[in-house]
């Protein structure tokens, strides 16, 4: 598997719960190829799996290198896609962590072809959206698998709002221009328009290195 670290984030998570879970398995040699070596208070992996740190430049050597047979893959790099595409033998499962309505709002059609282009290519691609999955993807010829967001609480737990509040909160990472702070901000001139005494309230946090 290949990721940039185990510390902080959706994706970093989601690493450290599928290592876990194939190394139940007890039939994968499982290796990790991470970008960061190991962090304080990172998400833990078994002590079983391999972790090799690595330089990006040396990724594709390193997968022959180590005869890497299945390579689960989280980056959105499809020159990197393209050329793991092209080793022999090797099955390329894309994990695929943002939705196609990403590259849309940001304007950048060329780039969101590009992407979809690479995953057609692939042996499989994970998605976590099922609009995407389940239609798009088919539509495509994209070979997909749909799984479930990973979340850090029972649903049978939570007791639904009756949204009888009009207060709307975001919540995420403050530096990280994904989590779209403007785009909530700029929808709340709409909201507004049709609930006049609604307020936003942001919550953002930073994480240390």
């Amino acid at each position: 598997m290949v990721a940039d670290s185990l510390k902080n984030g959706g994706v970093e998570r989601v690493t450290s719960l599928i290592m876990n879970h194939f190394n139940k398995v007890k039939i994968f040699k499982l290796f990790l190829f991470s970008l960061k070596g190991k962090q304080k208070d990172e998400y833990a992996i078994d002590i079983n799996i391999k972790r090799i740190k690595f330089e990006r430049k040396n990724l594709i050597k390193l997968i022959k290198l180590k005869q890497i047979d299945i390579l689960l893959y989280q980056f959105f790099k499809y020159k990197e896609i393209n050329e793991l595409n092209k080793i022999k033998d090797l099955k390329l499962v894309v994990i695929n962590h943002l939705c196609f309505l990403f590259w849309l709002y940001i304007n950048n059609y060329k780039i969101f072809k590009t992407y979809y282009k690479a995953y057609k290519n692939c042996d499989y691609t994970i998605s976590l959206v099922p609009f995407e999955n389940d239609y798009l993807f088919k539509k495509w010829g994209i070979n997909s698998i749909l799984i479930s967001n990973f979340v850090q609480y029972e649903y049978n737990e939570v007791i639904p709002s009756d949204l009888s509040s009009d207060i709307i909160l975001m919540i995420g990472r403050g530096k990280d221009k994904n989590k779209r702070f403007d785009l909530g901000i700029k929808a709340m001139k709409y909201i507004i328009h049709k609930v006049p005494q609604s307020e936003m309230k942001i919550v953002y946090f930073f994480y240390k290195n």
